[in-house]
């Protein structure tokens, strides 16, 4: 894979105790795991880098040396983009929500063949009048007799999968991001008191794209992956037909780009064609019955809980769908193919 010499392992290793570059931090890191015969997978997960970025970093070493490859760490992008370009980007963030810097990267990347850093990107966003802030709410949206429309349609879809249980099944799908930090949330408390419980400061996630059986409460799938994609849902579905490989598979889920995907749509054709996708209505997470395990999780697990290390949180995440048979009685009654129409 990559070894480093005695020299150079040394010099990393000082580096990266006095480092206080969180970038340059993670580029040092990166070549010392790779000399301790890390697979490029265990850093993924380790570091929440993407393969890419770790083979480009692979690539940079050993084509230019370790000089050129710590100080290419301070080099805001590789590749300007030009104002046609700057257009298409501009256009596309406007047409779609990207919550993470990695995933505007990785389009640039596919799409221009430019290289961009977190800290460039967020340089060139801002340059085009992009800020990072958080969505409001905005019910007037939800169109209440598309949802009334689509939720007949769901039923009798679901009842059918029902009385077919042999030869199909239907999962409801959805991403959850949860992130390493203890949430407040409401408890009963004596009046005239407070209760503080331990937090940290943590700001690191775990992706996951996960789907439920429609009629089976701890028939639960999850793929967890440093970004949500079209890759990562492509992981998702395979380990869906692994465990349903000679029925109909109905995917009931949202317009994400990465479940939208015009390459995904055309794998699901080629290569799995009983896999059908049903789109919800725009604004309807009212309607996908996954998103009420998501809130379970919350409070099972993040609320209330304190965890020292992103590690732990972690492992007790994961930990939750292992073990998810033991919340049977909970979600029996919490996931009901009851729906409120906003």
């Amino acid at each position: 894979m990559l070894q480093l010499t005695t020299i150079e392992r040394e010099r990393l290793q000082v580096l990266q105790k006095r480092e206080k570059n969180n970038s340059l931090y993670i580029r040092i890191t990166v070549l010392l795991m790779l000399d301790d015969q890390f697979s490029i997978s265990q850093i993924t997960r380790s570091l929440g880098l993407d393969q890419t970025t770790i083979n480009r970093y692979i690539h940079t070493y050993q084509e230019q040396g370790l000089d050129a490859y710590l100080t290419l760490n301070y080099v805001g992008y590789s590749g300007k983009l030009t104002d046609e370009q700057e257009a298409q980007l501009d256009k596309e963030l406007q047409e779609y929500l990207y919550i993470n810097t990695q995933e505007i990267i990785d389009f640039i990347q596919k799409e221009f063949g430019a290289t961009y850093c977190p800290s460039g990107v967020s340089r060139l966003l801002h340059r085009m009048g992009f800020s990072y802030k958080k969505t409001k709410h905005d019910p007037s949206k939800a169109d209440k007799a598309a949802q009334k429309a689509f939720l007949e349609e769901m039923l009798l879809l679901l009842d059918e999968v029902k009385d077919d249980s042999e030869d199909s099944v239907a999962y409801f799908v959805d991403a959850v991001h949860p992130q390493h930090n203890t949430r407040s949330d409401y408890a009963w408390i004596k009046k005239g008191q407070d209760v503080a419980i331990p937090a940290n400061a943590g700001r690191k996630r775990i992706n996951i794209n996960g789907a439920i059986n429609a009629h089976d409460v701890t028939d639960i799938v999850i793929d967890e992956a440093p970004t949500i994609s079209f890759q990562s849902t492509q992981s998702l579905i395979e380990k869906i037909v692994q465990k349903h490989p000679f029925e109909t598979i109905y995917l009931i889920h949202d317009n994400a780009r990465y479940y939208y995907a015009k390459q995904l749509r055309e794998w699901l054709e080629k290569t799995y064609p009983s896999v059908k996708q049903v789109f919800l209505p725009p604004y309807s997470p009212n309607l996908n019955l996954i998103e009420r395990l998501w809130k379970f999780l919350r409070k099972e697990v993040i609320s209330y809980n304190f965890f020292p290390t992103f590690d732990e949180f972690k492992e007790r995440v994961l930990e939750f769908f292992k073990d998810i048979g033991k919340y049977k009685k909970q979600l029996s009654s919490l996931l009901t193919l009851n729906f409120h129409v906003a």
